[in-house]
């Protein structure tokens, strides 16, 4: 599903700010909105820039602005208009389509929009291509301190470490590798996605030959390779997914990495598109009332955004409790004790053993149970 981009512009900076917050926050990933409270930097934006809806404030739609506008805007325009006004006036036709009550609720105006984003969703999805030799594993969870990175590290290392090539890849904004694996400079995954985009769109950068700048970046701790994540947020937030596309590619490419192992946040951009260009996804998630709230409002996103297809190569888990303190030896510690235990057991479920008879490009028409937790597993036996 594309991501419809909204400008909201309007001279009440703190009204355009509130509104464009609710808008990110509750639309479903449907919609990635931006402020202007300027409307002739807004004009100047639009020349260089595109959008597919804008949300503008009446008071800047005279005749004249808005034959600029429709010169240098194709989207739909939508007049945020006083209670006082109706309609829109004349002098607007051609440039504007609607028009909305700028002071109803956040919830009232997001379901004025969410009839033309349903519209703009196309019908093609992405969907996980015939790969030589590459198994990408999605490991996301839709609440926090699950043990998501633990659990990525130690799959990875004991995958590696019996002889299956694996590589890792963080795409939290908050990593925290800097101090974990004193990763506190040289090159990361930024480097490697500027590489991907120079080379589709310089023809003379093949220094930056993205290959050679994936090998470059690729670090080693103990036998799992991976890429030092990038170091700011901004970053994570601007990979495209076309990029995560030839990222995996590449990876793919090189015939050196059995598995791929991406260690997703909450705020990555085209999430459920880069979910299903995965063959697995790991779900792991703390047995709290709060966390179960969540993973069922995230069930709901997959068939609201019409990504239900997910929940077949999806897989709950429920992990054991790790001491992230370092002179225990973490992160070292992850193939042994509890949480290693975890992953072994994991590998043997029907789960995982499940996709790889099937196949791992082939979709699955049933959906696995949970992997319950062992006070679960317990009560059950009692009842």
């Amino acid at each position: 599903m594309k991501k419809n981009t909204l400008i909201v512009c309007d001279p009440d900076s703190c009204y355009a700010e509130k509104l464009t917050d609710y808008l990110n926050e509750h639309s479903g990933g449907m919609i990635s909105a931006e402020v202007f409270t300027d409307p002739e930097r807004l004009l100047t934006w639009l020349k260089d820039a595109s959008a597919d809806v804008l949300l503008i404030s009446s008071a800047f739609l005279t005749e004249e602005y808005a034959k600029e506008l429709a010169q240098v805007f194709t989207g739909t325009c939508i007049a945020l208009t006083e209670e006082k006004e109706e309609g829109i006036p004349a002098d607007h036709d051609g440039a504007v389509t609607a028009s909305v009550d700028k002071y109803q609720s956040g919830e009232a105006i997001l379901s004025s929009l969410q009839e033309y984003c349903h519209v703009r969703r196309p019908e093609k999805k992405v969907s996980a291509p015939v790969r030589k030799k590459l198994h990408v594993i999605a490991v996301f969870s839709p609440a926090g301190r699950c043990g998501k990175t633990s659990f990525c590290i130690g799959l990875g290392e004991i995958l590696a470490g019996t002889g299956r090539s694996t590589l890792y890849i963080n795409a939290e904004e908050y990593s925290g590798f800097s101090d974990l694996f004193g990763q506190n400079a040289g090159g990361d995954l930024s480097d490697v996605i500027f590489s991907i985009r120079r080379s589709g769109s310089d023809r003379r950068a093949e220094r930056d030959d993205p290959v050679q700048m994936l090998h470059a970046r690729t670090a080693v701790f103990e036998a799992l390779r991976y890429i030092p994540p990038a170091r700011t947020p901004v970053d994570v937030r601007e990979i495209r997914i076309t990029e995560w596309e030839k990222l995996i590619e590449l990876a793919d490419g090189t015939g050196e990495y059995e598995y791929l192992i991406l260690d997703l946040g909450t705020h990555q951009n085209d999430l459920f598109e880069l979910l299903e260009l995965c063959d697995f996804i790991c779900v792991p998630m703390p047995e709290d009332a709060v966390s179960a709230a969540k993973l069922h409002q995230f069930r709901e996103c997959l068939h609201l955004l019409d990504h239900e297809a997910l929940e077949g190569k999806m897989c709950v888990l429920y992990l054991p409790e790790i001491d992230g303190d370092r002179s225990e030896g973490f992160p070292q510690n992850l193939t042994g004790g509890k949480m290693g235990s975890c992953i072994r057991k994991f590998l043997r479920s029907p789960q995982w053993t499940g996709m790889q008879e099937t196949g791992w490009q082939a979709a699955r028409r049933e959906r696995y149970p949970d992997v319950l937790s062992e006070r679960d597993r317990r009560r059950d036996e009692n009842v």
